[in-house]
């Protein structure tokens, strides 16, 4: 992390740049920002450094992160055409449901990862711009396995033995966010889709088998945070997770020795299989009465200098590719473990799923779930995801 004077002369740099000719009109601002873990500090740091550089006054707010409350939150101000928020913070997945409240962004944006550069694109307009990016990750009390494991099967054994049920492993979500963590498993055995037939089959199986023999009994049952937190207090041996709950796990001084590395693949499955990458975006709201001052604003938060500082700081894993050659980023937690997956990450599939993609997530959390608990197996499970997919493709 930057030393606190290296912090502020960091930030004083990027006002220095941004800062041009005075402003004719000041505006007041309001962002909403999601409580994810490292993210309220610097949306509140980075509104400050842009008040210095623009005159602009920032209110930042807090979004809830639980389940999709701020989804609803969002839509029901904006389809009432409220301009009480001019900038928001959202994650992908909402960005089918959102596109009809957000402006067109003239940014380039083409120095992000080229696996996420359309991320954020609307036909050929840009309605929202990255800002920071997430992969799966497995935290692990470093007394529970003997090395980081590279397939899943490393991790089975490795946990099979232990004397206590409930030190196991963990999912690191509930409710809608099970959907990512399920995605991504389905993509360490080199599915292409939730259609890909044996693939799919194979690893719901995987995961059945798996979470059976070495599973907590409520192995899907937490919030990120809540499960976060019972890692950090040693309830739990891993934690199946998303790299957003590094700064969680690694700024409340866990119990033990822990290590987080990017989670494995199926043994039989090819080293350069899918990695999912879920991305938080900045967008203005249509009906904000400052357009060019919020556009000015996404700009700030998006922009390299405020990435950088991000990742060194709060450990925001970076969107911008040139980042993941600094050094300075590199010792972070979470850039590095995206650092080694950069050449195989894939988006979330909002475009082929459109605004059916948040129900899609629903539906394919609650059959995983459903067979988590032993009220079905695979196969259905399996059936039922296929479903979801096919009814998604139909409705969006």
């Amino acid at each position: 992390m930057f030393a606190r004077s290296t912090f502020r002369a960091a930030w004083l740099a990027i006002v220095v740049s941004f800062a041009g000719a005075p402003q004719a009109k000041t505006a007041d601002l309001t962002m909403a920002c999601l409580d994810l873990p490292g993210v309220m500090a610097h949306c509140r740091a980075a509104a400050t450094a842009f008040t210095a550089a623009t005159d602009h006054t920032v209110t930042v707010l807090s979004a809830e992160v639980a389940g999709r409350v701020s989804l609803d939150r969002y839509e029901a101000l904006l389809s009432i055409g409220s301009d009480s928020l001019d900038v928001l913070h959202l994650p992908d997945m909402w960005l089918p449901v959102m596109s009809q409240y957000l402006s067109t962004l003239r940014i380039d944006k083409e120095a992000n990862i080229p696996a996420i550069r359309e991320i954020g694109m609307l036909g050929n307009r840009r309605i929202a711009a990255p800002a920071h990016l997430a992969i799966g990750a497995l935290f692990i009390r470093d007394e529970s396995l003997p090395g980081e494991p590279t397939v899943w099967t490393d991790l089975r054994d490795g946990l099979s033995d232990l004397d206590n049920w409930n030190e196991g492993l963990f999912f690191g979500a509930g409710g809608p966010a099970l959907f990512p963590l399920v995605l991504d498993w389905l993509y360490s055995f080199g599915a292409l889709s939730l259609n890909d037939g044996l693939p799919l089959v194979q690893a719901l199986d995987a995961l059945d088998r798996t979470v059976t023999a070495i599973g907590t009994e409520d192995v899907t049952e937490a919030s990120p945070s809540d499960a976060a937190n019972r890692f950090v207090a040693g309830e739990t041996a891993v934690l199946y997770g998303r790299s957003t709950q590094v700064p969680a796990v690694f700024s409340n001084e866990p119990t033990q020795e822990v290590s987080v590395t990017a989670r494995p693949r199926a043994a039989d499955a090819a080293d350069t299989s899918r990695t999912l990458a879920n991305v938080w975006l900045f967008g203005v709201s249509r009906y904000s009465e400052d357009q060019a001052a919020a556009a000015d604003l996404v700009d700030f938060m998006t922009s390299e200098d405020t990435q950088k500082i991000g990742a060194v700081e709060h450990d925001l894993a970076p969107t911008i590719r040139t980042l993941y050659d600094d050094p300075e980023v590199l010792e972070t937690r979470s850039a590095s473990i995206v650092a080694a997956r950069l050449d195989r990450l894939a988006p979330i599939p909002a475009e082929q799923y459109g605004s059916a993609l948040v129900v899609l997530a629903d539906d394919v959390a609650a059959a995983v779930r459903d067979m988590l608990r032993g009220d079905s197996n695979p196969a259905n499970t399996a059936a039922a995801v296929r479903m979801a997919h096919r009814r998604a493709e139909r409705i969006q």
